[in-house]
């Protein structure tokens, strides 16, 4: 807020440094924003792993194998988007080949709309921050 002073900045740094990186937020009107991707985020990727993992499973793959495998490519996946500057359309055409087991599954999140989807889900989210926010 407008209202915090240097040192009460300095106490929240201190206060949130070991819990992940800290972002300085200087438009208060993107915080509702931030909240719709970063604060609900975790949520997302966990429902996502949920998802992800139920159907390993039923695929027959074992829940200890599944949750290894879904976490390493998850965390590897952000390192190469990191590492290339979050690139996702030269990832994506990296990894599905034409014909390919990758390309099938990318066909049928495009013919369900999944950028819709999280896309509306996304904005729900902001509406209500916008509501929570004005109470």
């Amino acid at each position: 807020s407008h209202n915090c002073k240097s040192h009460d900045l300095k106490i929240a740094n201190k206060i949130f440094a070991d819990l992940g990186r800290i972002f300085e937020i200087k438009k208060e009107s993107l915080m509702d924003a931030i909240t719709a991707i970063s604060g609900s985020g975790p949520a997302y990727v966990a429902y996502i792993v949920e998802v992800i993992l139920k159907t390993a499973n039923s695929l027959g793959i074992s829940k200890a194998l599944a949750k290894q495998l879904i976490f390493q490519t998850f965390i590897g996946t952000l390192k190469l988007l990191e590492k290339n500057n979050f690139n996702t359309k030269e990832l994506i055409l990296r990894v599905a080949s034409k014909k390919g087991t990758t390309q099938k599954a990318l066909e049928v999140f495009r013919k369900y709309k999944f950028e819709n989807i999280i896309q509306k889900a996304i904005i729900s989210a902001f509406r209500r921050a916008k509501e929570l926010s004005h109470k």
